[in-house]
């Protein structure tokens, strides 16, 4: 026969999506239980579990929450189904929030950050964690009411990324995580380093050495000015360097120097200005000396000033390029230019410059050697004629030129004609015989010197007359004619 009907269903809310349900067995002999659930307890019921037989008990899960349900259960065996138990119900409760949406985190300032998100329903509290990576390491940092939609996150170090995640939670227990924010605190100015010093290295170089004070400088700057008014970014040190080097200075200079740290959030203040002063050093070696003939007794040099240090410059010169050199000037600082005066025409002349200052003199310039170009020789003078014989006058002169290659003589009939050149003499030559003339005739003479510049003026006219030769004898003379003859 039909097992007994169970009794005394009851429907226990376990969570928001379980239900338990319990009930007495009535029966001795049924095979099985069979529980059905309605939305409305009148119809529309559905099985939804197959007992075995002495079966008290089932938890139904899977349910949606803040639903109301309704049971009865009923016993079978081979010979049929009992009647149905009492209807019993229950609604589950509201279940866990959903997850929280659009999640973002703004820093507000160097040591916190500001959290926002949309409001989340049935919410009865907001669990804030946070991470150094976004990945794992996850710790609660802060439990917000459940309406609430913002959070200040402060007591932060600066310059630091920080990650956060969010979720809702209520009786049910908490809800899904939100999408995972992220957010950097700014950087502050770094603080301003402190006991620069400046020391002197070498006449180009100056050293500095500073306290770094900061942790969070990026770089340094290194500013230099020539007054301690004017100042020049120099170069970059990076980040916690202590010292750099300052190359490339000018000798017996002084320089101020001062130097700030600097990072993304801006400078320092700056540090302490430090001073130092370059010794001087022996100028440089002037370069590029030429020597230019400017007439017969001149020479002119040009050179290029290397130094900027020199108090003056010394000019020397020899006779060639092997010879003992000799200083025949000092000239000014900054001097490139020399002409050297009173020379000797067709001279050979080489020179050389070097710059000097108190701490010594530079190296010499390269040799520089010129030639004075030639000058056509002074005029011979006081020229004097004197008879031989009838058929020869000697000529004397004085010679005062030192440069002639040679003189030229010129004789006419008269002071006043056209003079034809008779002979030549070398130089020094100070006489000279004109033979062979005609006798009892006027002879009048010039000379003048000459070289390859060109010819010296004449000198004055010297005339002369040979005397009237005696008369020739004839073949019948006697010998008292001839020796007349011969002894005239």
């Amino acid at each position: 026969m039909p097992p007994a009907t169970p009794a005394r269903l009851t429907a226990t809310v376990v969570s928001f999506s379980q239900i338990n349900l319990a009930w007495a067995d009535l029966s001795g002999n049924e095979s099985g239980f069979q529980l059905e659930r309605s939305p409305n307890g009148t119809d529309s019921w559905t099985k939804i579990a197959d007992l075995s037989a002495d079966a008290t008990s089932y938890s139904d899960q899977g349910l949606s929450p803040q639903t109301h349900y309704y049971y009865r259960v009923r016993a079978i065996n081979a010979a049929g189904p009992s009647g149905y138990s009492n209807t019993a119900d229950a609604t589950t409760p509201v279940g866990p929030p959903a997850a929280p949406q659009s999640l973002v985190a703004t820093a507000a300032s160097t040591t916190q950050i500001n959290l926002t998100w949309t409001s989340v329903a049935t919410a009865t509290n907001i669990l804030i964690e946070q991470s150094p990576n976004g990945t794992d390491s996850w710790t609660q940092i802060a439990s917000v009411a459940g309406d609430a939609t913002t959070y200040g996150n402060a007591g932060l170090t600066q310059n630091t990324r920080y990650y956060y995640r969010i979720r809702a939670t209520n009786a049910s227990g908490p809800g899904p995580y939100s999408n995972v924010a992220t957010a950097i605190t700014p950087d502050a100015p770094p603080i301003a380093p402190a006991r620069l010093t400046a020391t002197v290295i070498s006449a180009t170089q100056i050293d500095l050495a500073w306290a770094d004070l900061s942790a969070n400088e990026a770089s340094f700057e290194i500013e230099r000015s020539p007054d301690g008014v004017t100042w020049t970014k120099i170069g970059d040190a990076p980040a916690n360097a202590v010292s750099f080097q300052s190359v490339g200075l000018i000798p017996n200079t002084k320089y101020y120097y001062r130097i700030r740290a600097v990072n993304a959030a801006g400078p320092s203040g700056y540090s302490n200005t430090a001073t130092a002063t370059t010794p001087d050093v022996p100028p440089v070696t002037p370069t590029n000396l030429v020597a230019t003939p400017t007439s017969a007794t001149q020479i002119t040099l040009v050179w290029v000033d290397g130094s900027a240090n020199e108090t003056g410059f010394e000019v020397e010169r020899a006779s060639s390029q092997t010879a003992p050199f000799t200083k025949i000037a000092d000239l000014p600082a900054n001097t490139t230019t020399y002409q050297d005066l009173g020379l000797t025409p067709a001279g050979n002349y080489c020179y050389r410059v070097r710059a000097k200052n108190t701490i010594g003199a530079s190296g010499y310039t390269n040799v520089a050697c010129a030639t004075t170009p030639d000058v056509p020789p002074a005029a011979p003078a006081r020229l004097t004629a004197t008879v031989i014989s009838t058929s020869q006058i000697n000529l004397t002169w004085a010679d005062l030129s030192t440069n002639e290659s040679g003189f030229e003589i010129e004789r006419s009939n008269s002071a006043t004609a056209t003079f034809t050149k008779v002979g030549e003499v070398p130089a020094n030559a100070t006489t000279y015989e004109d033979k062979n003339l005609a006798d009892n005739t006027q002879y009048c003479y010039r000379i003048r010197a000459k070289n390859a510049a060109g010819n010296s003026g004449y000198t004055d006219p010297a005339c002369a007359t040979t005397p009237l030769a005696p008369p020739l004898c004839p073949p019948i003379w006697s010998l008292r004619c001839l020796i007349m003859t011969r002894s005239s």
